[in-house]
């Protein structure tokens, strides 16, 4: 994806790449071993505790978005990423199927 589709795109197309989420610091050797190629941004979950991940709230994370800041990665949110819908409340109407 980065050398291929955005290699030559003239900075048109962003390449984003997955990160190892299961391990902090592989994830942060990643992001600056992608960001050594030209890589600008990361796919993060939404809510990393419903993938049995420390929260964003522990300290966990911090080399993380340290690194993300260092190289200037942007952080993207995938939602759904975490298996379930996200919803604001748990009492939030949930989505309609189409028929």
């Amino acid at each position: 994806m980065v050398e291929e589709w955005c290699g030559d795109s003239g900075g048109r197309l962003i390449p984003l790449c997955l990160i190892p989420l299961w391990d902090v610091t592989a994830a942060v050797a990643e992001i600056r071993r992608n960001a050594a190629r030209g890589v600008r941004a990361v796919c993060f979950s939404e809510i990393p505790t419903y993938l049995g991940l420390p929260s964003i709230h522990t300290g966990y994370w911090d080399p993380f978005f340290a690194e993300c800041q260092a190289t200037g990665t942007v952080v993207c949110m995938h939602i759904g990423s975490s298996s379930q819908m996200p919803a604001a409340s748990p009492d939030a109407p949930r989505p309609c199927r189409p028929r």
